[in-house]
């Protein structure tokens, strides 16, 4: 009954969704060790698709879709410390993590270290 339901297309739409959540929110795609972790496992989704889910021609294209907007928004999240993100509102800390993602992680990486770097400072008083 389970992999009846799984290879149905309603199933396999959910089953898609759900899998392409869980990556995009686990995978952190600037570590290369996880970058090639999250090719492997979309390369195998993939397959497995093309395999069993005859019936539901857009479960691979939906995958890819939900795998980005996951790992935007938890790109969001992570850094969300930015100092180019303060102040916005988050539909649009959104689209500049979408669009300028490196230079957010850089003036994100800067903050932190700098933040670091006072805190022994203030320590010390």
């Amino acid at each position: 009954m389970l992999i009846e339901f799984v290879t149905s297309e309603p199933g396999a739409y959910l089953l898609s969704f759900a899998f392409a959540v869980g990556v995009g929110l686990a995978v952190n795609w600037e570590s290369l060790a996880s970058w090639i972790g999250g090719l492997l496992i979309t390369a195998a989704f993939v397959l497995i698709a093309f395999a069993y889910f005859a019936e539901a021609p857009l479960a691979v294209p939906l995958y890819v879709i939900v795998v980005g907007v996951a790992s935007v928004l938890s790109n969001v999240r992570r850094y969300s410390a930015s100092p180019l993100l303060a102040g916005e509102p988050y539909w649009r800390k959104v689209i500049l993590t979408f669009t300028h993602q490196r230079a957010i992680r850089d003036a994100d990486v800067a903050h932190r270290e700098a933040q670091l770097a006072e805190s022994p400072a203030e320590a010390n008083k």
